[in-house]
């Protein structure tokens, strides 16, 4: 317990703790409204049966005496106990209103955060990072943790109203009141202990289950025209319906180990007074007295049995989502301190007017011992094309994710003009567009697709026909029924394969970067829509600082300088 409540100090804000002291000062208000009502009933009760008793003199008192005061006193507190349960219930209404409203409201903040967390982590880490775990985390770990915010408000809500009833029940009974409360106690003591190891077994075993449900999804879904061609529709759903079946099992097994404790509580309790009434019975006891006593007990029991249930379900939802928890504890505690993107923090783009270079710059990838890049030293003047050419696996694209400062070298340094990128990433990022081998392209209009990450508010249409043109498509896009607003389909299917690179071109394009990064975009088209596309490649020449990744050598056979790429190193083929 003490390990989730540290772990969610350090991922609720100071806001969200500063208003957790608010919803606990309403909650003893809460409990002390639970203490009046079931405080009325033991006078009613004494008034109704016992015409003599002491309370109908003092109450007689306080509303004056006179003919029919016992009627009178009974229909006082009859009337006082039904304001006192609608002002309680009313209240405890509200206060449950602003709890849910706490937790919800929470939830969508920190799910957001942690989305910024992920994106704002090195590109190196993302490299290894698994996007099911992101999509878990970013919802269901996310709904864990406050569900588990939400499971300790209650159980202070519920246990201070056990409090305040069992405080009363002391002041009526003593021994009765310790007897039935160490009775359940140890019951429930007993209950917790044998089924929290269980409990946190399905609970990891839920998380573990959903993470690889989100895998087989994406990968049936990705992978849809070869999984349709080879037949292996079935595969894919009998592994996500292994994943879906253990899922549906955890939450069965602790849906019945939820209702376990109300119905403990229930047992435990009516055989306690039981137990009781059966020795008043045999020690001779007056039922007449005990009337009155066993009504109260048989009020406040009305009301706490449920709470002391719902404590015992809340524990157990506690232990369940312990590993929600801790998941999103251990990548904010990571990650949170990175922020590798948000160009809005430096307003100036970074200058590039000579020379962008590279000087004695290795790297390995995170968790690996031997360097992909050693003791690289290049040269990309401004207005060249640039081509990096080699075999697969010599580090081609690793070269290029240094250029735009994507990875950190190990050792070394990427400057321009003499100035080293990191002192200015996101006026480095600014500078560049880049395109892939697979475009990747959103169910949305070109516009959107082109101007990708802005509003449509902002998207400039000028520089959006220009970046079309530059990219040798504005013509197709003007023939379009609706132009700009077309919609490409999922992952560009609407378009073809020279279209959705020439789409992706222009993308690159509309911010006007100084430096164009062309990874393999040509390679996986035929050799007319490729001469197609390099054709409007070749047409930024001189306009565009150009560094090109590539296998074919009639891709680059117009760049001005070529290195090749290759496991002993960097070689200048051209100049």
């Amino acid at each position: 317990m003490r390990e989730i409540v540290d772990e969610l100090k350090y991922i609720l804000s100071a806001k969200e703790k500063g208003q957790l002291a608010g919803l606990f000062f309403m909650m003893l208000a809460g409990g002390f409204l639970e203490l009046l009502g079931v405080s009325v009933v033991l006078p009613l009760v004494q008034a109704i049966m016992q015409p003599d008793a002491e309370i109908i003199g003092v109450i007689g008192g306080i509303i004056g005496p006179g003919e029919g005061v016992h009627r009178r006193v009974v229909v006082f507190l009859a009337l006082l106990l039904i304001a006192l349960y609608i002002i309680k219930n009313g209240f405890l209404l509200w206060m449950y209103h602003v709890i849910f409203s706490f937790v919800y409201k929470g939830m969508k903040n920190l799910s957001s955060r942690m989305l910024s967390v992920y994106m704002g982590e090195s590109y190196a880490k993302h490299l290894h990072r698994n996007v099911s775990q992101i999509q878990r985390t970013v919802r269901g770990d996310v709904s864990g943790c406050y569900y588990v915010v939400k499971f300790l408000l209650q159980i202070m809500t519920e246990a201070i109203i056990c409090i305040t009833l069992v405080g009363y029940l002391l002041l009526t009974d003593v021994k009765i009141t310790v007897f039935l409360m160490a009775l359940l106690g140890i019951c429930c003591g007993l209950f917790l202990f044998f089924s929290k190891k269980k409990v946190k077994e399905l609970g990891t075993i839920s998380q573990n289950s959903q993470t690889k449900m989100n895998q087989w999804i994406l990968q049936s879904m990705g992978g849809m025209k070869e999984v349709r061609l080879l037949g292996r529709e079935s595969y894919f759903v009998e592994m996500y319906n292994e994943q879906n079946k253990a899922f549906a099992d955890v939450n069965r097994k602790q849906q019945v180990i939820l209702q376990m404790p109300r119905m403990l509580t229930e047992t435990v309790c009516i055989c306690g007074v039981m137990i009781l009434l059966i020795v008043a019975a045999k020690a001779g006891e007056s039922m007449e007295n005990m009337v009155p006593v066993f009504a109260v007990f048989a009020v406040a029991a009305f009301r706490m049995l449920p709470s002391v249930g719902k404590i015992n379900t809340f524990l157990t939802e506690l232990i369940y989502y312990r590993p929600t928890v801790h998941a999103v504890y251990r990548d904010l505690k990571e990650l949170e301190g990175e922020r590798c993107y948000s160009q809005k923090e430096c307003s100036e783009l970074m200058p590039f007017r000579q020379v962008l270079s590279l000087k004695d710059v290795s790297f390995r990838y995170w968790n690996t011992e031997e360097n992909v890049l050693k003791n690289v030293s290049l040269e990309v003047p401004r207005g060249k094309a640039v081509a990096l050419i080699g075999p697969s696996g010599a580090g081609k694209t690793t070269l290029a994710d240094l250029i735009m400062g994507l990875l950190e070298p190990g050792s070394g340094e990427v400057s321009v003009d003499g100035t080293d990128i990191k002192s200015n990433l996101s006026g480095w990022y600014r500078q560049i567009g880049y395109v892939p081998q697979s475009i990747y392209l959103s169910d949305d209009t070109i516009q959107n697709n082109v101007a990708f990450g802005l509003r449509e508010e902002e998207i400039d249409e000028e520089k959006l026909w220009k970046a079309l043109e530059l990219a040798q498509i504005a013509e197709f896009v003007k023939q379009l029924p609706e132009g700009i607003e077309t919609r490409v389909g999922e992952q560009g299917v609407r378009l073809s394969g020279g279209q959705r690179q020439r789409i992706g071109i222009a993308r690159a394009l509309y911010h006007d970067p100084e430096l164009l990064v062309l990874d393999e975009a040509t390679s996986a088209l035929d050799t007319d829509t490729e001469k197609a596309v390099m054709d409007a490649i070749n047409h930024l020449h001189g306009e565009k600082t150009m560094v090109i990744i590539a296998h074919r050598l009639t891709t680059i056979e117009k760049c001005d300088i070529i290195y090749e790429v290759t496991k002993q190193g960097v070689v200048q083929k051209k100049d």
